[in-house]
Parts: C-alpha cells; sequence; structure tokens
C-alpha cells in the first residue's frame, strides 16, 4: 500500500512542481520544499480541526446543532497524506520503509491495529470503537492538536538547528517524520474510521482528482471545484466507480 503511494505521489509533485523532489541535492532547495510541504501539512491539519467541534473537548458533549461531517474529515486525513509522503520524498527517502513503521511482516493494517491497543492502553478510550460522533470527535481533536505541537516541534528542529551538521539535521528530521507525524497521522486515520484499504482507495482516488484538478486550470485559477448543482468536486470522490 505505501510503495503504491509513493509512485503515485512522486508522479503528483512532478506535475504540481515540475520536477522529481525526490532529487533534490541543494540544500537551500531541500529546505525550502521541506518547509512548503510540511506548511501544506499543516494547512490540511488547520482545516481537519476547523471542521470539528474543538468545545467539545472541554464541554462533555457535542454542541447543539453540530454534525460530524465524516467523509470530509477523511479527505482532509488523505489530504495530510499527500504531503506527509512529500515530506519523506523531499529528504531522500526512496519509500517509506515498512520495518521503520509496520513492524510486523503482516503490514499496514497490523501497525494500525497496534497503536490502537497502545492508545486504549495509554488512554483508556478504544480507537477502533469511536463509531458515535461524540467520541470520534474527542479523539480527532485530540491527536489534531498533538499533530500541531509535533509539527512545529520538526520544523524548529530542521530550520532553527544552523550549527548542525546537514547529513544530522535530515536524519533527524527523518527519525521525527516516522516517530511523530507518522504515527500521528495514523492515529487521526484510525479515530476518523478508516484502514489501509480505505486510505489507499481514497488516495488514489484524491489523487486522480488532483491530476484532473492541474489539468483543468488550477494552477491558473480557472479551475472550478464545484459543478452546475454547486457539488463539489471532493464530494464526488465516494461515487460509485
Amino acid at each position: 500500500m505505501l510503495a503504491d503511494i509513493y509512485d503515485a505521489q512522486r508522479a503528483l509533485n512532478r506535475k504540481t512542481v515540475g520536477f522529481d523532489v525526490c532529487s533534490i541535492e541543494d540544500e537551500d532547495t531541500r529546505l525550502t520544499w521541506f518547509r512548503n510541504y510540511l506548511t501544506a501539512w499543516d494547512q490540511e491539519l488547520k482545516e481537519l480541526l476547523e471542521s470539528l467541534d474543538r468545545n467539545a473537548v472541554f464541554t462533555g458533549g457535542l454542541t447543539d446543532g453540530f454534525d460530524l461531517d465524516v467523509k470530509n474529515v477523511q479527505v482532509e486525513v488523505v489530504d495530510m497524506l499527500h504531503f506527509l509522503v512529500s515530506l519523506f520524498q523531499v529528504i531522500g527517502e526512496q519509500g517509506i520503509r515498512g520495518e521503520r513503521v509496520e513492524g510486523s511482516p503482516e503490514g499496514f493494517d497490523a501497525y494500525l491495529a497496534r497503536l490502537a491497543a497502545e492508545h486504549e492502553a495509554f488512554y483508556g478510550l478504544g480507537i477502533l470503537s469511536s463509531n458515535d460522533d461524540e467520541t470520534m470527535n474527542r479523539l480527532l481533536v485530540l491527536h489534531g492538536l498533538h499533530a500541531s505541537v509535533e509539527t512545529g516541534q520538526v520544523l524548529d528542529r530542521v530550520q532553527w538547528k544552523w550549527w548542525a551538521k546537514q547529513g544530522s539535521r535530515w536524519d533527524e528530521a527523518l527519525d521525527d517524520l516516522y516517530g511523530k507525524l507518522f504515527p500521528r497521522w495514523c492515529h487521526l486515520v484510525l479515530a476518523s474510521g478508516m484502514d489501509g484499504a480505505s486510505v489507499r482507495d481514497l488516495y488514489m482516488r484524491k489523487n486522480k482528482l488532483n491530476f484532473e484538478r492541474q489539468e483543468g486550470g488550477y494552477k491558473e485559477g480557472t479551475y472550478r471545484k464545484t459543478d452546475e448543482s454547486g457539488r463539489e468536486d471532493n464530494v464526488k470522490l465516494f461515487d460509485k466507480g
């Protein structure tokens, strides 16, 4: 799954930025694009948090009239994946190494299951059973806020450690991607009710849509996200077929 997504994102990045970000050699260029993709990841994270009822974490219940749009949440989580994979590519990681994220021969879903077990043991709350809106919202806010803090830590490490050797700086950034951002994103996957198969399916649909946006004038500002009926293109990601 991760290999397919890595390759698809590499092709999309070539289309959107005009070169292979996996092959950056200049240090200043690498830092610029790392910051660009980390900022884009952070923007998607903010959009996710803005779609949630953050007050419910403190009030103990969802605000009257609030409806959790689960499909929109899942799109935001998958949008974050586009930029997370791009961060690995900018550093020069040729694929997301299974031995560093999966921890078992069973693959990505086994890794998610292990994270879920650790989550329940630590928080006393089953993330796989978060099928009601209130629990799902609470878990998404919890891990979204954690992700926001960790994103700042990654940026600080790369941007301000000017005294560190270049290789050392990127080794540490890679450790942060594997040890902080990737697992946190996986918690968001679980909290949003997805598994490996649904992530891959939705990612590939969104990747295809992003290519269509580029062909349709997205960069030039002429692409329309809504059709004649006012239906947004992201909504169509869940259409069958």
